[in-house]
């Protein structure tokens, strides 16, 4: 078999997408009925997120309001969202509530 140039980019497309997963969906794509779109915004972009199963699989940015949506909106947003390093759950410093229990949060007491 001959390497042209249309095989060569049918197979690194093929290659990319095995390699990264699908994660960029088109304006026209169809789901099941356990896929829902929800609209959302991130300062990367607007988009539609793509949600099978309570979990998400995909971004659809919107072409109409970023007609040049970044990578980090496209593929970035998904690795962020389930990230080791995320911040689960809303965080407070312990001085700071024990601060507030001797009713001085704001600077007023010392030490």
């Amino acid at each position: 078999m001959s390497m042209t140039r249309r095989n060569l980019l049918k197979t690194s497309v093929a290659t990319a997408v095995a390699a990264n997963g699908v994660a960029w969906f088109g304006a026209s794509e169809v789901f099941g009925a356990d896929t829902t779109l929800i609209p959302g915004a991130s300062h990367w972009g607007p988009f539609k997120a793509v949600v099978k199963k309570g979990v998400l699989v995909g971004v659809q940015p919107l072409q109409d309001i970023d007609a040049m949506p970044t990578t980090m909106l496209t593929q970035g947003l998904i690795s962020r969202v389930y990230s080791k390093t995320r911040v689960k759950y809303p965080m407070v410093r312990r001085s700071y509530l024990a601060c507030c229990a001797r009713r001085c949060c704001r600077g007023g007491c010392s030490g």
